[in-house]
């Protein structure tokens, strides 16, 4: 008897969610995840004039143990913060924007200019305690104003 057919290899994947504080000029900024490895691009996000300030998520699905790259643009180069609010860009692993004991990567405020990368791996957070690839705070502490 021959072969009864060719199945492609399956790829275990993992939930990754993309958490995002738009600043008032969310027309300026897009995130784009690709392979650490130089492979194809995973996922690409534009955000719309009309979002000004709203809080974004969403869920992807991400090969499980892959390395992936998150770059953050900010057309206007000044990143997310300042006169024109604070936001921040986070991915989290799993399906809830809201746990931080799940936090892959974070890039916010002004740490960044016209573009942040941060790399991190497909997986969930064993024990809350993540080696994030941070740059910049995450979130300002309470009652702090920034500069701009």
């Amino acid at each position: 008897a021959g072969p009864t057919g060719s199945h492609a290899p399956t790829v275990e994947t993992y939930p990754v969610t993309l958490a995002v504080q738009l600043d008032q000029w969310p027309d300026e900024t897009s995130v784009e995840f690709a392979s650490a490895d130089g492979g194809p691009r995973l996922a690409d996000v534009d955000f719309k004039e009309g979002m000004s300030g709203e809080f974004y998520s969403r869920t992807f699905l991400f090969p499980l143990g892959i390395d992936v790259v998150m770059t953050v643009y900010d057309k206007g180069g000044d990143g997310m913060c300042c006169n024109y609010g604070n936001g921040y860009v986070k991915v989290l692993a799993g399906t809830s924007p809201h746990d931080e004991s799940q936090l892959l990567a974070a890039l916010a405020g002004d740490a960044f200019e016209g573009e942040g990368t941060a790399t991190f791996t497909v997986g969930p957070v064993a024990d809350g305690s993540a080696a994030v690839a941070a740059v910049g705070p995450v979130a300002p502490p309470a009652g702090a104003t920034a500069g701009g």
